[in-house]
């Protein structure tokens, strides 16, 4: 009976160091086979049959489940970089396109253009378009960008969309803080909203609250005019605003903006204004810098004249060139 036990404790012991052996992998290409008896946030203390007890250091060990999911997803990359630059750069007339934007490139500024163009015929004839332009440029102690959008849409030979809106804004930096401040002017023309011409400005403090290089997530505090033109509601008014603005790089061909503001009136608190943009992006081709954009505007006024809509939501998708 004793000797069945001391077998049994035997037999436990064996399975016990069994289960727990591992295959370790050292940074050197060598794999040893050991048990691992402790371990912390820097280090494992082993067993290994030859060489005893060893404390290794997890610098000096090597992930392989880790270093082959990065190898997929290289590998996963590569392949449509691969593709997309056959599919773009194989025609000719992407070659000069390409020769032509690494000439006017500015090594300064940062500029783009983008186009969306719908078409229907048959039951229902209706042609739109929008087209973009945007210009940046950011150094040590300052930030600036300047945006323009034109939408124009005709149904059946009947304009039913024409407006257009010119944007400048600008932040003064400093290096050694997350705080800024920060100005923004906005002229807006719409032949068919409550106003037909309108003037936003203002001027404060912003904060980052995440600033990394995969994702900035900004809050921004002003104070500013705003004044109408061709509407009811075409006094003087100072506005209060609060907006947040999101920059997230989701992976190395996508991309996500986003910023949703809310302005009111500093002396009539029934008198307020939202507006949401969402837009993401996808890379098509890094040599040409040519991306798909998917977006989506929104704004909704609290006043506007009588047979106006309060909300006004526009769509688009497109392509996208940055130069």
């Amino acid at each position: 009976m004793k000797i069945i036990s001391f077998l049994t404790i035997i037999i436990s012991l064996l399975l016990c160091s069994y289960l727990n052996a591992e295959i370790i992998k050292l940074s050197n290409g060598d794999k040893i086979n050991v048990s691992i008896l402790e371990e912390n946030d820097s280090e494992y203390v082993v067993q290994h049959p030859i060489l005893g007890k060893l404390t290794i250091s997890k610098l000096d060990i090597v992930d392989e489940k880790v270093q082959k999911k990065e190898k997929v997803i290289k590998e996963v990359e590569q392949t449509n970089t691969v593709e997309y630059d056959y599919l773009f750069q194989s025609d000719p007339e992407f070659t000069w396109l390409e020769n032509f934007i690494h000439k006017i490139r500015n090594p300064n500024w940062k500029m783009h253009v983008n186009i969306s163009l719908n078409s229907s015929s048959g039951n229902t004839n209706e042609q739109s378009w929008r087209i973009g332009y945007g210009a940046s440029r950011k150094r040590k102690y300052d930030n600036f960008k300047f945006n323009s959008t034109y939408y124009r849409r005709e149904n059946k030979d009947r304009l039913t969309d024409n407006k257009l809106m010119l944007q400048i804004h600008n932040e003064w930096l400093d290096p050694h803080s997350k705080w800024f401040c920060f100005v923004d002017a906005r002229y807006d023309y719409d032949e068919f909203n409550s106003w037909e011409q309108r003037f936003a400005g203002e001027i404060g403090p912003a904060y980052h609250l995440v600033d990394t290089d995969l994702v900035g997530l900004d809050v921004f505090l002003g104070f500013g005019p705003k004044k109408e033109w061709g509407s009811e509601q075409d006094k003087t008014k100072t506005e209060l605003s609060g907006r947040l603005s999101l920059d997230w790089k989701i992976s190395p061909h996508q991309k996500i903006m986003a910023d949703t503001s809310y302005k009111m009136s500093r002396k009539y608190s029934s008198s307020y204004r939202m507006l949401n943009h969402l837009k993401w992006r996808y890379i098509l081709n890094r040599e040409l810098n040519l991306s798909l954009n998917v977006g989506l505007e929104h704004e909704y006024q609290s006043e506007v004249d009588p047979g106006k809509k309060h909300s006004d939501i526009r769509m688009y998708s497109g392509l996208q060139l940055d130069f």
